[in-house]
């Protein structure tokens, strides 16, 4: 079975769909056509013929109709153009499966007003038989474009075909000629004097993206740019292209400015519509907490869609009764990517006596399939639906044998000598739980490192603490003791426990040795209307001050808003060299 190609374009010329259309209407491949642009036609398109509505630049339209597609082999194509070899995408397509490999681009070749152009419209900007092949309307898989990574948003209109085929040539693929003609009516074209607007600025950032001293060199200078999925079909990303005419730039993103605002002001009003609800709930949360306990979690039936594994259903695990047992748990959902690194650490600790359990939130990705991978391994692994990672923590502490519990999640890994050296911190000292720093992680690289502060009380009773619960080992008995996580809070569920364990009266221990290592990402790290609520909530319940918060929730809000109107009115050039001077980046 033939799959389906889908035909793509930045559109303004309705007039001109119908007989592009009419010019592939009678292949045998199935096919689509998903046309982006600011002129909707006046007419009934065809069933197989979608047009979106965007304002945006070219590219940008061409990256929308990419998105919408749900064509495997994809091609794209100026609306001013038709074929004109018959059944042309039966052609293409041909030529495209007898290569059997899907690095590559089959490429039609170019007519201007029926004049062939195709012996020196397809090199990389010269006629030069040795120089490249450079591709017109071509087709390729998809599934290869995505891992191109997509237009780069810092083209506008032009030259981002022959970047991708530059990625192609690079990832050791080739453009290949059909003998498909495509011609070009310069009669109907319309958009000569907008292509010439942008040729200058695109084709200098394809030789400076491409070129040294002139010639090809097929490493990118800089890795790509996607077009990110905020605002895509409203905001032009990356340099401004104007399907508009000429209108002044400035006026532009004025007209921008009061959609952006508008619609934030929007969100506004729909996010506090049910505020007076939303603190009527907290309130009532707070006067009618339930702190759930272990023994409540062993009570509860077992979820129908339940699955375990793990070498515990098979025999018991031997403990050395000299040393203390530990229980490394980790919660996950849809990690696959980073669950075997996060596993490998746990399994090459140097401390013997540990039991390793995984929850696993009923994922869909192949996390279950990792998690296998090691089953003989893992003392103990559940898949099923749950109310959230909190949900997910308290059952496997209720199912964990060790004096001492350590959550590690999905994303994190240490090293091997750290439960050894936590286990030794427990012994010398009798605290209720220790912890150390974080080392945070972005693109491979270390960010920045999370001190633990050794005189926490302090920073924990002041309302804005810097407690580093991703590094904490904990004695079992204070689960015991003071019960488990409180699902009432979403945000801060585990500042509130250590709240409550320090009002019960538990001590612990700053440990410069014990690290974490993060991946920066995650709901914690993501501020919203409803986490800072919820903060402020929990420090009336405990009565803590909240001066100190209070500042540092405005502050953040000033720099983000500053921020994004710097983004938005300045240039690309001009930001950068502010945020360089702010951040130091």
């Amino acid at each position: 079975m033939n799959p389906k190609i889908g035909i793509v374009s930045s559109a303004r010329r309705p007039q001109n769909w119908m007989n592009l259309y009419k010019s592939i209407c009678d292949n045998n491949v199935e096919f689509e056509l998903v046309f982006v642009g600011p002129n909707p036609p006046d007419y009934t398109l065809p069933k197989n013929f979608r047009f979106i509505k965007s304002l945006v630049k070219p590219t940008q339209c061409l990256e929308i109709a990419f998105r919408n597609t749900a064509a495997e082999l994809v091609m794209n194509i100026a609306d001013d153009c038709e074929f004109k070899t018959p059944r042309p995408l039966d052609e293409l397509y041909a030529l495209y499966q007898s290569y059997n490999c899907e690095r590559i681009i089959v490429s039609s070749r170019m007519m201007t007003d029926g004049r062939d152009q195709s012996q020196f419209a397809h090199r990389f900007f010269t006629n030069e038989p040795s120089n490249l092949i450079m591709p017109l309307c071509g087709l390729m898989s998809k599934r290869f474009y995505r891992q191109l990574g997509g237009i780069d948003r810092n083209f506008i209109a032009v030259m981002w075909d022959l970047d991708i085929a530059l990625r192609v040539y690079a990832s050791g693929g080739r453009v290949v000629l059909s003998n498909v003609y495509v011609n070009e009516d310069t009669g109907k074209s319309e958009g000569v004097r907008l292509c010439n607007e942008f040729w200058r600025h695109d084709r200098t950032l394809l030789e400076n993206l491409w070129t040294v001293n002139g010639k090809i060199h097929l490493e990118r200078k800089k890795p790509v740019e996607p077009f990110s999925d905020m605002n895509i079909l409203t905001i032009s990303q990356g340099p401004r292209g104007r399907w508009r005419g000429n209108a002044p730039v400035f006026f532009e993103k004025i007209e921008d400015a009061i959609k952006i605002c508008w619609s934030f002001l929007r969100t506004i009003i729909r996010r506090t519509r049910n505020l007076g609800m939303y603190f009527f709930m907290i309130e009532r949360m707070n006067k009618s907490r339930i702190i759930p306990t272990i023994e409540d979690y062993l009570r509860v039936s077992i979820h129908p869609l339940r699955q375990t594994g793990g070498c515990r259903l098979y025999s018991k695990r031997k403990r050395d009764s000299g040393e203390p047992f530990v229980t490394i748990i980790t919660i996950v959902k849809n990690r696959k990517e980073t669950l075997t690194q996060t596993i490998m650490s746990v399994l090459n600790q140097s401390y013997p006596n540990i039991e390793y359990i995984v929850v696993d939130g009923a994922s869909t990705d192949g996390t279950l399939e990792v998690i296998k991978q090691f089953e003989q391994k893992i003392d103990l692994w559940i898949s099923e639906p749950d109310s959230g990672t909190s949900d997910a923590f308290n059952k496997a502490v209720s199912l964990a044998k060790g004096d001492f519990i350590f959550w590690l999640s999905s994303d994190d890994w240490i090293e091997p000598g750290f439960i050894a050296m936590a286990v030794q911190a427990f012994l010398s000292s009798g605290a209720d739980f220790v912890f150390g720093d974080m080392v945070m992680h972005k693109d491979g690289e270390i960010e920045k490192i999370c001190r633990g502060v050794k005189e926490y009380v302090k920073l924990l009773m002041s309302g804005f603490p810097r407690f580093n619960f991703p590094a904490m080992v904990i004695k079992r008995k204070c689960f015991q003791k003071i019960g488990l996580i409180d699902l009432s809070y979403k945000f801060f569920s585990d500042y509130e426990w250590v709240l409550r364990l320090h009002t019960k009266g538990g001590t612990g221990l700053y440990h410069s040795s014990l690290l974490v290592h993060r991946r920066v990402g995650g709901l914690g790290e993501t501020f919203s209307l409803w986490s800072i609520l919820e903060y402020f909530m929990l420090l009336r319940q405990y009565r803590l001050p909240k001066t100190k918060s209070a500042a540092y929730y405005f502050y953040y809000l000033v720099r983000r808003i500053t921020g994004y109107l710097a983004k938005l009115f300045l240039t690309e050039g001009a930001y950068k060299k502010l945020r360089r001077f702010v951040y130091g980046d």
